[in-house]
C-alpha cells in the first residue's frame, strides 16, 4: 500500500464532538476515502477491516451517520430482489431542498465551523462532497449457500442444528450481512468451546438458524463452563504431563 495515495477528508467537527462515536468517524473517513472515484463499492467487510472494527459497529456507524446528516442512504431493489445500498457524502450536513450532485462527482467543500445538529440535516450553504458510494451487493449463488450450509450443518451439535429449510433461509441472509470466511472461522470458535461444555448444558447452545439471524459470529466467543470436558488439545496435555510423572517415578525407583 503506498502513503502517496492520497488522503480522506473528515470535517473537523466531527472530531471535536466528543458525541460522535470513533466508529463513526472512522467508518466515514473509510467512504470519503474513495471520493471521487467513477465506481465505488466498498462492502461491509472492507470498511469493517480499514475501520477496525465489526461489521456490526460498521452497521451502528453508517446508522449514526445517517442521523448526524453526513450521509444519505438509499435503498433500493432491483428485478432480482434486494440491490446494493447508495450512500451520499454531506460533511456539513444537507441543506434541505438542495438535490444531491450527480454520481460519482466530488467538489471541495468551503470553509465552515457549523456544526449540524444531532439527529437533523444540517443548513450549511457550502458545496457538499457527493459521491454516490454503494456497499457491494454480497449476492451468493446457490453453489456457494449449499458448500457453506453443508460445513455449518456438519459442524453444528446435532441436537441444535434446528431444520433444514430454516437454516438455509438464515444462511443466505447472513451471508449477504458478512463473508463466509467470517462467519465459518466464528462458528468453529464457539463449535471448540461447546465441545468442552458438560453433556447437560447442550440445550445452552444456540440453534443453528438463532446463531445466524442474531450475528453472532460478531460477538464474543462464548466461555468455558466448569464440570467441562477436557478439549483434544488439552486431553493430550495431560496425557502428557501423567507419561511424564510416571517416567520419573520410574527413574527415581
Amino acid at each position: 500500500m503506498s502513503r502517496a495515495e492520497g488522503f480522506a477528508a473528515v470535517p473537523t467537527w466531527m472530531i471535536r464532538d466528543t458525541r460522535v462515536s470513533v466508529h463513526a468517524i472512522a467508518v466515514f473517513a473509510s467512504l470519503a476515502s474513495r471520493a471521487g472515484f467513477e465506481e465505488i463499492h466498498p462492502s461491509q467487510t472492507t470498511l469493517a477491516t480499514e475501520a477496525r472494527c465489526s461489521e456490526r459497529k460498521v452497521r451502528d456507524a453508517l446508522n449514526e451517520l445517517e442521523q448526524l446528516g453526513v450521509i444519505r442512504r438509499e435503498r433500493r431493489t432491483s428485478s432480482v430482489g434486494r440491490a446494493s445500498n447508495g450512500y451520499t457524502l454531506h460533511p456539513n450536513g444537507r441543506p434541505p431542498g438542495v438535490p444531491a450532485s450527480p454520481a460519482g462527482t466530488y467538489s471541495v467543500p468551503a470553509r465552515t465551523t457549523e456544526v449540524p445538529a444531532r439527529g437533523a440535516a444540517g443548513s450549511g450553504t457550502s458545496e457538499q462532497i457527493t459521491p454516490l458510494i454503494e456497499v457491494e451487493n454480497l449476492e451468493v449463488d446457490n453453489s456457494q449457500v449449499d458448500r457453506a450450509f453443508e460445513a455449518l450443518w456438519n459442524l453444528w451439535p446435532t441436537p441444535r442444528r434446528s431444520t433444514r429449510k430454516v437454516v438455509e433461509k438464515s444462511l443466505r441472509a447472513a451471508l449477504k450481512a458478512a463473508s463466509w470466511s467470517t462467519i465459518e472461522s466464528a462458528a468453529r470458535d464457539h463449535v471448540l468451546v461447546w465441545q468442552t461444555w458438560p453433556a447437560g448444558d447442550i440445550n445452552f447452545v444456540p440453534l443453528l438458524s438463532t446463531w445466524l439471524n442474531q450475528e453472532r459470529w460478531s460477538g464474543a466467543r462464548p466461555l468455558p463452563r466448569s464440570g467441562g470436558r477436557l478439549s483434544v488439545v488439552d486431553a493430550g496435555r495431560a496425557a502428557d504431563m501423567l507419561l511424564a510423572q510416571h517416567e520419573q517415578r520410574a527413574v527415581g525407583a
